[in-house]
């Protein structure tokens, strides 16, 4: 049995996430991303604005994302909003979340490490030519290292 496709506007219709056929999702964003480039470097501006509009709110465009996310090597790990999405269902809902308005991730709650406590380095140890300072002239001349004031 032949599963229809559709490329348009996002709709509410779930099907089989391992149906999809990939390649052709492939194929109509980068003829859309190529056809966006052929309109700019003509001056076509408008063009280029109604073709980035239909990328940006087209299916393909939104499928292609959430596959790269869950189906790279970082996949087990969640993101900033701490969300997984394992299950077919789980990504066909973040296929439908992703709207260019509307979208606010849950706080960030950044986690703290203690921090190793550091020995202060002895003067002969901090630098391969010795210590310098600031207030210190260089040899030979009447400026100061590194200040040519």
């Amino acid at each position: 049995m032949m599963k229809e496709q559709s490329f348009g506007a996002s709709s509410n219709k779930v099907s089989d996430w391992q149906a999809i056929d990939w390649p052709k999702v492939r194929h109509h964003v980068r003829r859309l991303q190529l056809r966006i480039a052929k309109a700019t470097r003509a001056g076509k501006y408008g063009k280029a604005k109604a073709l980035s509009w239909l990328l940006t709110h087209s299916r393909s465009a939104k499928l292609l994302p959430v596959k790269r996310v869950t189906e790279n090597k970082g996949a087990k790990t969640p993101g900033v909003d701490n969300k997984l999405w394992r299950t077919d269902r789980q990504k066909y809902a973040a296929v439908q979340n992703l709207k260019r308005r509307g979208y606010r991730p849950a706080s960030f709650a950044p986690t703290l490490h203690p921090q190793k406590e550091r020995q202060a380095a002895s003067p002969e140890h901090s630098h391969p030519a010795g210590p310098r300072h600031a207030s210190a002239p260089c040899a030979g001349s009447q400026t100061h290292c590194g200040n040519n004031r």
